[in-house]
């Protein structure tokens, strides 16, 4: 799945790999901005109709992240 940046980021790029079988996915970011020594980026994905977390993220000095996503709980395809 390939993402695009939004307002606060407009230059952002992404794609999101998910593998069903095992319920994780992997996240390849760029042109984010850096995350503060405090702040992380959460990356949340929607299953059936409702949002679900999926997962807490840096981001290099680059704007890049590299994010192997835990296994999900649960039934229901993440979109």
């Amino acid at each position: 799945m390939d993402l695009k940046g939004l307002e606060a980021a407009p230059a952002a790029q992404g794609k999101f790999f998910w593998v069903p079988a095992t319920r994780q996915g992997f996240l390849l970011a760029k042109g984010l901005p850096k995350t503060a020594a405090d702040k992380a980026y959460e990356l949340w994905g929607i299953a059936g109709k409702e949002p679900v977390p999926a997962g807490v993220f840096l981001v290099d000095e680059l704007g890049q992240a590299k994010f192997l996503m835990p296994a999900l709980a649960g039934g229901g395809d993440l979109r």
